[in-house]
């Protein structure tokens, strides 16, 4: 197995948001080169501006964070669905599909939303979506 000798980081530069940082995270088999900074807009296309002294680890932590996804979303769209108790599966599905929830992004967020299903008892015990008990 083959290891990364050098690992680039790419991110937006604290208080310019039109501008990017290039920094080194790792190198094995040189020294660290400088942060290179550079612009990328639809006027003057890609510009190389200049090097900073921003680190891998100023980059990674400044990063904005990102909105949340389409799966994030379902997440909490899960967690208030269910937070009454059990839901018949095909109401949950019913309604994750008219708030615009894919089934395939339901299924991903189910977990993460610390749901789980389980068969109804009885004749007409059909299949039901819970949140999972808190650990204590």
């Amino acid at each position: 197995m083959a290891a990364a000798r050098s690992v680039l980081v790419v991110g937006e530069v604290p208080d310019e948001p039109c501008r990017r940082a290039l920094a080194q995270a790792k190198s094995s088999l040189a020294p660290a080169g400088k942060t290179i900074l550079f612009d990328f807009d639809k006027v003057n296309g890609f510009c190389w501006v200049g090097t900073s002294d921003l680190t891998a680890e100023d980059v990674i932590d400044y990063q904005p964070k990102k909105k949340a996804t389409q799966r994030d979303n379902c997440v909490l769209f899960l967690k208030a669905f269910l937070s009454n108790g059990p839901v018949p599966a095909i109401e949950v599905w019913e309604a994750a599909k008219a708030n615009g929830f894919s089934s395939k992004t339901v299924e991903h967020a189910k977990e993460e939303a610390g749901a789980d299903s389980f068969k109804g008892q009885g004749k007409a015990g059909g299949w039901y979506w819970k949140l999972r008990e808190p650990q204590p």
